[in-house]
């Protein structure tokens, strides 16, 4: 009977380790989205203020 439950608490133990790694992951992927999704906007941002610069420096 002791056997049973040690084997239960371990696959218990083992499952809940899968479980806080995949949010440890979850919770990466969220923080690196976010990051490209920043960097994203950033690179629009700098096309924009290139564009803008080239097209004062045409009508210069």
């Amino acid at each position: 009977m002791i056997g049973i439950w040690a084997t239960i608490t371990v696959l218990l133990l083992g499952f809940n380790v899968l479980v806080i790694e995949l949010v440890k992951v979850k919770r990466q992927q969220r923080y690196l989205e976010t990051q490209q999704y920043d960097l994203w906007n950033q690179l629009g941002r700098y096309e924009k203020e290139l564009k803008r610069s080239k097209e004062t420096n045409k009508a210069e």
